[in-house]
C-alpha cells in the first residue's frame, strides 16, 4: 500500500479511496483539468482517471465541463467535506437501523447463550471495561467485590454514571479494599457522592488477594487478574456457575465481617 499524502488523509478518513482522494485533490488544485492533465498530475494512466471520475461525479465532488476535450472541475473542499460528512451520517443511521433489527431478531437467542455459558474469559482494558459496564447494567439487587483500591477508582471513574443509575434502581454495593491511611484521608469526590446515596459501602482490610472478585446478585462471579505492572493488562474470568457463586459469596461475607469501616464514611 502506497503512503497517503497529508492533504489526502481527511478525504480517505471520510470514505474515499486513496486514488479517489488523489484525483479530487489534483483537480481541486488545478482548478479545472482534462483527463490527460489529471493523469499526469496524479502520475497514473488515463484509464485510471476514467475509472475514478464517475464515482466522484456521483458523490457530487467534481463536475464534468463540456469542453473539447472534456475537463473536470472540483467543488470547493469545504463543500466536499460537508457532502462526505452527510453521506457518512446517513450510512451510520442505516447501519444503526440494521444493527437494531439484528438485535431484535436474536434477542431470545442472546439470552439463552448468556444463561448457558458458565465460563468466559475477556482480556485487555477495553474489553474488560465493556464487560464491567454490562455487568453494572444487568445487576438487579446487589454487587459485592474485593478489589485493590486503584481498580475500584478506575472502574468508578470510567463508569460513574452507570453506578449512579444502579443505585437509583436500588442496587446495593459493598466493596472490600486495602487503602493506606493517606488514601483513606483523601477519598475522591466521585466516591463520596456514591457513598452519600446510602447504598454504597467500602470497608478496609490489611491484606487483599492480587486477584479481585465481584459477585453480582449472588449468582454471577467476575474474577479479575492483572498480568503485569500495568493496570491495563487485565484478564477477567466470568462464571454463572451456582456452586462457584455460592463459594465466593461465603468467602466475601467472612471478609466483610472482619474488615473495618473507613473513617470518613458518611
Amino acid at each position: 500500500m502506497r503512503p497517503v499524502d497529508e492533504d489526502l488523509t481527511i478525504f480517505v478518513d471520510l470514505g474515499l479511496t486513496v486514488r479517489q482522494a488523489e484525483v479530487y485533490v489534483a483537480i481541486c488544485k488545478l482548478g479545472q483539468a482534462t483527463v490527460k492533465t489529471t493523469a499526469k498530475t496524479v502520475q497514473t494512466d488515463r484509464a485510471e482517471i476514467y475509472r475514478v471520475t464517475p464515482r466522484l461525479q456521483k458523490l457530487g465532488l467534481i463536475k464534468k465541463v463540456l469542453t473539447s476535450p472534456v475537463s473536470f472541475k472540483a467543488v470547493p473542499p469545504s463543500e466536499a467535506i460537508s457532502i462526505l460528512l452527510q453521506q457518512n451520517a446517513e450510512k451510520h443511521k442505516e447501519i444503526q437501523a440494521k444493527a437494531k433489527q439484528f438485535l431484535r431478531n436474536f434477542k431470545n437467542q442472546e439470552r439463552k447463550i448468556r444463561e448457558d455459558t458458565q465460563y468466559t474469559v475477556t482480556s485487555g482494558l477495553q474489553g474488560v471495561q465493556r464487560e464491567f459496564l454490562n455487568g453494572l447494567k444487568e445487576t438487579e439487587t446487589c454487587k459485592d467485590g474485593i478489589f485493590v483500591w486503584r481498580v475500584i477508582l478506575m472502574t468508578i471513574e470510567s463508569s460513574f454514571e452507570e453506578y449512579e443509575k444502579a443505585l437509583e434502581r436500588g442496587v446495593k454495593f459493598r466493596h472490600i479494599t486495602n487503602m493506606t491511611p493517606e488514601e483513606e484521608a483523601e477519598i475522591p469526590q466521585k466516591v463520596r457522592i456514591l457513598q452519600k446515596k446510602g447504598m454504597f459501602e467500602i470497608r478496609n482490610t490489611a491484606s487483599i488477594p492480587k486477584a479481585g472478585v465481584a459477585i453480582h446478585d449472588k449468582k454471577k462471579v467476575v474474577i479479575v487478574t492483572v498480568s503485569g505492572p500495568d493496570i491495563k493488562e487485565l484478564d477477567v474470568l466470568q462464571s454463572n456457575n451456582p456452586s462457584v457463586a455460592e463459594l465466593l459469596q461465603e468467602h466475601f461475607e467472612l471478609r466483610w465481617k472482619s474488615a473495618t469501616k473507613i473513617n470518613n464514611t458518611p
